[in-house]
């Protein structure tokens, strides 16, 4: 994937991610007398916040990324779109993935069979490892 895709692609998820970020976190109705529902209120918002902190750490990379790259600071791995690091590009000046994602393309690679239980698994859950 060339780097102009992968910019319009971390666009787009910004995009999303800043529309969830937004919205109103919807616990429910904290009238409730009921202690279990509001340990279980406290627990969700706990959850979303969470959420938001994570949510708002890979804006702030896309972000980075977006600005390094029109800076021409950093080369993009055109697998994930996060910067490849600088030490990476000194020691290996044609390197196009980054450290982790040449890893596990290697173990791929190596190893065709656990990493189809991987990607069966990953798609099946919709969680990557």
């Amino acid at each position: 994937m060339k780097t102009y895709e992968l910019m319009l692609e971390l666009e787009e998820e910004k995009k999303v991610l800043l529309k969830w970020l937004e919205a109103p976190c919807d616990v429910g109705d904290e009238s409730s007398g009921d202690f279990g529902d509001q340990g279980k209120r406290t627990e969700d918002i706990a959850d979303h916040e969470t959420k938001r902190r994570i949510l708002r750490k890979r804006v702030d990379e896309i972000e980075l990324a977006i600005k390094l790259n029109q800076e021409s600071l950093v080369r993009l791995c055109e697998d994930c779109a996060l910067p490849i690091s600088a030490e990476r590009i000194e020691a290996m000046p044609h390197a196009c993935l980054c450290q982790y994602c040449q890893v596990r393309q290697e173990s791929r690679v190596r190893n065709p069979i656990n990493s189809a239980r991987t990607t069966s698994y990953s798609s099946a859950t919709g969680f990557a490892n």
